[in-house]
């Protein structure tokens, strides 16, 4: 359901998987390769961190990066940023797919996507099911999360999305336009859409007699492949879970049933910001993005805080960072150019500190000035090395990645010392 992608919907897609490769990979050390690939010595990264030896800030090369915290951010003063803000405090609320199958965990592409912008919804919803949908346009924010099969050969994806609308009547309507689209959808051969080769039809929802689910069957290179749509409103909320497998038409109903039971719990210990009270939230109501060096794109995905779950949808292992982040008691994530994890204190952040990493990655050398410092390197897109280094401050470990080692360096030196004087 990758749907026809906009510019700027690409664009969000490439923010979302570079964020995923600047988030560490928790919990990969515990993984093993298959296919055929090789296996690295461990990575310093994936190694237990003690902090042992003095850090030497006087060696401490940051490069052009800041070293001092931003002023305080304030408001989000305009509906733009409001929506976005509002965004990562839904992804708190959103139900990740390994919660509802445990195997679940791969990225196929991007993990997540942060939308404010309707006219990008084309990349986690059919477009060919969207024309004839009433005020889909008065959207105000979306966030999708997205995982497949931990197997690469195994076709079963699961999507969660949760669209925001001004209220609960626009939702009802939104939905009701949605499932209706996706039962008429149209067949183009200038779109990404699938093309069913069987008519598309209901199919009841065993745990929701209020709500069925669109079941699609169509090809996907030699394989057929099953996919259910379930769309349902909860107050000011559209609900829309897409499963795809290749073998039975009910596990994938299955899948977004359980989706359905688990995301209407949590929307129910949600309390959504009023729409006309957007540009009064806090941009960085914790404080820790201020503190953290900044991305390039502030309107990003790739920039904010995050609570504890809402950054499992950015991680690379969520089932792993999951119960990492409940032993370092992990409260708030601030994703940016660097990634900072509040821990609860130092001894909890020297233990997170040991589990961010990749078996995978080989040693490389560590950040001048922080002995205690770790650095792995790993081949990435393209064949082309890619570098992540791991260190702590304090309550708060934090990572950078990138395909210098040089620059991971001194974005690590940088956020080392914003932290330490901050």
């Amino acid at each position: 359901m990758h749907g026809l992608l906009t510019s700027r919907a690409r664009r969000r897609r490439r923010q979302a998987t570079a964020l995923l490769a600047a988030a560490a990979v928790v919990g990969a050390c515990t993984s093993t390769n298959t296919g055929g690939t090789p296996t690295t010595a461990p990575s310093a990264a994936a190694a237990t961190v003690t902090t042992t030896m003095p850090e030497d800030p006087a060696a401490l090369e940051p490069g052009r990066y800041p070293t001092t915290a931003a002023p305080p951010a304030g408001v989000a003063g305009t509906d733009t940023d409001g929506r976005l803000v509002e965004g990562r405090r839904m992804a708190g609320a959103v139900t990740g797919p390994w919660q509802i199958d445990p195997t679940l965990t791969r990225s196929g592409g991007a993990t997540a996507a942060l939308i404010t912008n309707p006219s990008e919804l084309g990349s986690v919803i059919y477009p060919t099911t969207t024309y004839t949908t009433p005020n889909l346009t008065t959207m105000l924010v979306a966030f999708s999360s997205e995982r497949w099969a931990a197997h690469p050969n195994t076709l079963t994806r699961l999507r969660n999305t949760l669209l925001r609308f001004p209220d609960d009547t626009t939702a009802a309507g939104v939905a009701a336009g949605l499932n209706d689209g996706t039962l008429t959808m149209l067949v183009r051969t200038d779109s990404s859409d699938p093309i069913p080769i069987e008519p598309i039809r209901t199919v009841p929802v065993p745990t929701a007699p209020d709500a069925s689910a669109a079941l699609l069957t169509f090809r996907e290179g030699t394989q057929t492949v099953h996919e259910a749509i379930l769309i349902t409103a909860r107050g000011p909320f559209v609900l829309v879970h897409s499963a795809r497998t290749a073998t039975d038409p009910d596990a994938a109903v299955a899948l977004v049933a359980d989706t359905l039971a688990d995301q209407r719990a949590r929307l129910d210990t949600f309390t959504p910001t009023p729409a006309d009270q957007l540009v009064a939230l806090p941009r960085d109501p914790t404080g820790l993005a201020a503190r953290t060096v900044a991305a390039t794109d502030p309107t990003s995905l790739a920039s904010g805080t995050f609570d504890a779950h809402g950054a499992l949808h950015l991680q690379a292992d969520p089932m792993a960072a999951g119960a990492a982040f409940t032993d370092a008691g992990v409260d708030v994530v601030s994703a940016a150019l660097t990634t900072v994890y509040q821990s609860s204190d130092p001894a909890a952040a020297a233990t997170l500190a040991g589990q961010l990493g990749d078996n995978a990655a080989a040693e490389a050398a560590g950040v001048p000035g922080l002995p205690d410092s770790h650095c792995g390197s790993s081949v990435g897109a393209g064949g082309l090395a890619r570098y992540q280094c791991i260190a702590t401050f304090g309550r708060y470990v934090f990572t950078a990645s990138s395909r210098d080692l040089n620059t991971a360096h001194q974005q690590v030196a940088a956020q080392y010392l914003m932290l330490r004087g901050s």
